[in-house]
Parts: C-alpha cells; structure tokens; sequence
C-alpha cells in the first residue's frame, strides 16, 4: 500500500482530534511539550564568569564559565563550562558534564567537560548553546538546549535546514561509576519541520527563547538571504 493510500485509510477511521495529531507527529512540529517541558527562561550568560544563584533544583549555586575559541576564521566558538557548588565544602566546585561528545562515561554514554556552540558567520549560526530553568512533568529542572541546524546533508553551510533541539536535564548521580555527581542527561531531541539559516532564529521561532542582542541574521521569518 502507498503512503497515500495508508493515509487515506487512516482517515477513515480515526476521528478529527487523533488525525491533527497524526498530522502534527508527521510535520516534526518541534513541540517542547513532547518532552513534557513547560516554563522555559533562559539564564543570561556573558562573556566570563556568570554565578548562578538556585542553578540546582536543590539551591545549589552554579558556575557557567563562558569562553571564545578563536581560529582566526569563521570557525571559532564559545566554550561553555558547567560547575556545581559542592554542598560539603564551601570553597570547592565540581564539574557538570554533558551526555554529548566522544568520551565514554561510566555507563557507556558518550561525556563531555566542555560544551561548545558553532555560530560559524553568527549571521548563519550553525548550533547555539542555551542554559535555561523550566519544568519537565511539572517538576523545577535546570535544562541546556543545543539547537543544531542539520547542515551535514544540506547543499551548503548556509542553506535552510531542519533544526534539532537536543534537550538535557540537569539530574544527580545515582551511583554511575565514572560520573560527577550532577550530570546533563538528554530526554528527549526535537525536530523542526520548517527550514532554517539560523540557529538561534530557530530557537526564537519554535522554543519561544529570547534571540541574543543584537541579532545578526537576514531576517526574522527563517534567517536566510533574500
């Protein structure tokens, strides 16, 4: 059977509601409800030093260190590192990582120390990095998003592209060997259906974050030249 023929099936036997909602899964409508995340607001970060009262769910006081990578061309980039006040010494911070990169941790999940963004000309932002406080299922949780355009197989760097949003909850240990006590773990990644230039545009558009001041892209609609 054709896909046209599946669908037309389908529509004869589910009701309206159950078809909007096979119609928005088919899109790829990046819906951070799906993830069960709710009451997003970014953490302001600056180039620097950035302490971060409450960054935990428990109170605890954050860290994000905030750095640029140059190369001397249009591929350099901010890199971000994560620290947690340890509760036990008032003078020591612990490193938080994330569940993205090429290091295995302990349970065979790929970690990383240093989370890094790639704005490429900024105008045509390639992935962007945001640290943000909201709710999963109801509950408080300290979030970081990676929006990623999926340049990889498109014609060009600066061709529009679906974008990924790779959500990360902030969760304790609970007992993985090779881990600190507070890691970045993914729930879930989502996928546009609508085609970007830019990241951060993207992150405006379907996520509802604030775009960095000032924006740079072409536009406000999808972030590509005209």
């Amino acid at each position: 059977m054709t896909m046209r023929g599946l669908f037309s099936l389908t529509t004869a036997m589910v009701p309206a509601a159950a078809l909007l909602l096979l119609a928005l899964l088919v899109a790829g409508i990046a819906d951070p409800a799906r993830a069960g995340v709710t009451d997003l607001t970014v953490i302001p970060l600056k180039s620097g030093l950035n302490y971060i009262d409450d960054f935990a769910t428990d109170g605890r006081r954050g860290l994000i260190v905030v750095g640029w990578r140059d190369n001397g061309d249009a591929w350099g980039y901010h890199v971000y590192l994560v620290m947690l006040k340890l509760a036990a010494e008032t003078d020591a911070w612990e490193v938080v990582t994330a569940g993205t990169g090429q290091q295995p941790g302990g349970d065979g999940v790929p970690q990383v120390d240093i989370i890094r963004d790639t704005p490429h000309t900024v105008e045509d932002a390639i992935a962007s990095v945001r640290f943000a406080h909201g709710r999963v299922d109801g509950q408080p949780a300290t979030l970081l998003i990676i929006a990623r355009r999926e340049v990889l197989t498109a014609p060009s760097v600066g061709s529009a592209t679906p974008v990924a949003f790779d959500i990360f909850r902030l969760i304790p240990n609970g007992g993985d060997v090779g881990r600190p006590s507070h890691y970045f773990a993914r729930i879930d990644t989502l996928r546009t259906a609508k085609r970007y230039c830019n990241a951060d545009l993207a992150l405006n558009k379907e996520l509802h974050l604030p775009l960095p001041q000032p924006y740079v892209g072409p536009n406000l609609e999808d972030g590509c030249p005209k």
